[in-house]
């Protein structure tokens, strides 16, 4: 059988925004493959657009508030870049992306004014395993 995942929605990721059009601005976004909202985005040096393919994880530059299709081009799309909460647990980081990046990125989005609310990690405890 099929299984059904259900799409992403802004209201997902921005929890809280400090003020409607404040927090959200139009950037440009380099993607060959198709990003969700909720995606990290980071900047390329040297470059006007952002992408979600860093060489940097410290160069985070806010996240995808919009859905972005796979295309050669620089697309514009909306990012949130300050005045926000966002759901930790509803981020999308690289594929590459180990628990230290991700803490990073994390951190580098605080830092824009972008707090985060909830667990980047999954908590487990040693007896989950013997309450089954």
């Amino acid at each position: 059988m099929a299984t059904y995942h259900e799409p992403m929605y802004l209201s997902d990721v921005l929890l809280v925004e400090v003020a409607r059009g404040w927090t959200t601005q139009n950037v440009k976004v380099k993607t060959d493959t198709a990003l969700a909202i909720g995606t990290v985005l980071y900047q390329v040096s040297g470059q006007e657009y952002l992408t979600a393919e860093p060489t940097d994880y410290n160069a985070v530059a806010g996240v995808l508030a919009d859905n972005v299709g796979a295309s050669d081009s620089v697309q514009t799309s909306l990012a949130i870049v300050r005045g926000a909460v966002v759901a930790t647990e509803n981020l999308v980081f690289p594929t590459d992306a180990n628990d230290e990046r991700k803490k990073q990125s994390i951190g580098a989005l605080n830092k824009l004014g972008i707090a985060t609310q909830g667990e980047i990690l999954p908590i487990t405890h040693e007896d989950d395993e013997d309450s089954v």
